[in-house]
């Protein structure tokens, strides 16, 4: 039997504060405990729906070319005429590692993402020995 332990507490007043609050159960792939994600809603610096965040995957470090394509996006945003050189930088590296992960090793974002999504699933259906032996694959694939 599986019970969900992690819970978060709040009253009246701290509601009002916080109207916009939820609490996510974030599924660890190395753990059978859950991380409690609160997210709060900040209308006045809510991000564009469209602007995708930037995430690099540690797997790319044992890549040897990884570093060729930070030292040459490096060099190129430093040679942008426009702007402060730190964000030139900074940008040209993240859309030359976007490409260059893509392209090498595919859409590894959306597998992670599915993963995680099929672990969430699992832990929230009824215990069998199925759903048991899934949720420990699962966290296999995920950290490989």
């Amino acid at each position: 039997m599986r019970i969900r332990l992690d819970k978060a507490l709040a009253n009246n007043a701290w509601r009002l504060l916080f109207h916009g609050a939820t609490v996510h159960h974030i599924s660890m792939s190395t753990s059978d405990h859950s991380m409690l994600s609160l997210r709060l809603r900040d209308d006045r610096h809510s991000r564009q729906k469209d602007k995708k965040l930037f995430w690099f995957e540690e797997m790319c470090l044992s890549d040897p070319r990884c570093s060729e394509v930070v030292q040459d996006s490096w060099q190129e945003g430093l040679s942008k005429p426009d702007g402060l050189p730190i964000t030139n930088c900074l940008e040209t590296c993240q859309a030359r590692l976007q490409t260059w992960n893509k392209t090498e090793y595919g859409h590894v974002e959306r597998k992670i993402q599915h993963l995680h999504k099929k672990l969430q699933m699992l832990e929230n259906q009824a215990h069998s020995a199925e759903t048991d032996r899934e949720i420990f694959e699962v966290p296999k694939m995920l950290n490989t």
